[in-house]
């Protein structure tokens, strides 16, 4: 849903990741903040953080150079075919 906020109210691939990626880091830190304090979740934190490492080596080697050869038009087309595919997904699993 929130790609496709972002991708409805901005056309630029910057802007749109942007938006994106600032909503979910702004998840991730509520969710973070919830497993450690209410929950007390330390040791499920600690165990998943060399999962966040691998997934951050990987956007910057490989998402982020994928990211910047890509045209506005591409990107666009390829998000639009993602939430479809995806809608499409969710469609078949009711």
């Amino acid at each position: 849903m929130l790609a496709i906020l972002a991708s409805g109210t901005r056309t630029e691939k910057a802007a749109i990741r942007y938006t994106v990626a600032h909503y979910y880091l702004a998840f991730s830190i509520i969710q973070m903040l919830l497993l450690a304090t209410i929950m007390r979740h330390y040791d499920m934190l600690i165990a998943n953080s060399s999962t966040a490492a691998i997934s951050a080596l990987v956007y910057l080697l490989v998402g982020n150079r994928i990211f910047i050869r890509a045209s506005n038009n591409f990107y666009n087309s390829a998000l639009t075919m993602f939430i479809a595919i995806y809608g499409v997904a969710i469609l078949l699993t009711l």
